[in-house]
């Protein structure tokens, strides 16, 4: 393992952001570090919605295929509650672009998103230190 001083960039938390720029870092011949307090997997609350429209991005990050085999059902419809009131309607579909066939977007929970993510960054050569915490800057 190499010593934090020999990295050329430190990422701090490998959620969906940091993940993503470490696997580029890293992808690029960077040194990169990815610093998380949390041991993946782990359960995150979130709405866990990706519209179709981001797929384009999992599929350059590399994890487009592994995404779609673990993603739920496509989601079609909308709908807002209020008490006894509710409003449906069908979701509008991304049928272009480097995703086509990807019509509709679908929820995955962030404790699978996240580790793919940072798995990616580790095949790409990121070191990750997880649990750990950056408590400085120097």
């Amino acid at each position: 393992m190499r010593r934090a001083s020999t990295h050329d960039a430190i990422v701090i938390g490998a959620g969906p952001a940091g993940s993503s720029l470490a696997l580029a870092l890293a992808r690029r011949g960077w040194a990169v570090a990815v610093v998380e307090k949390s041991v993946f997997p782990r359960r995150k609350v979130c709405g866990e919605y990706i519209s179709a429209s981001n797929l384009a991005l999992l599929d350059q990050l590399g994890i487009g295929d592994a995404w779609r085999a673990e993603a739920g059902p496509e989601i079609r419809r909308v709908g807002l509650f209020s008490a006894e009131t509710s409003i449906e309607a069908p979701m509008p579909g991304a049928r272009s672009g480097p995703a086509a066939g990807d019509g509709f977007g679908r929820a995955l929970g962030r404790d699978i998103l996240d580790t793919l993510l940072l798995d990616a960054a580790r095949s790409a050569g990121a070191d990750v230190f997880q649990p750990c915490r950056a408590v400085a800057i120097e």
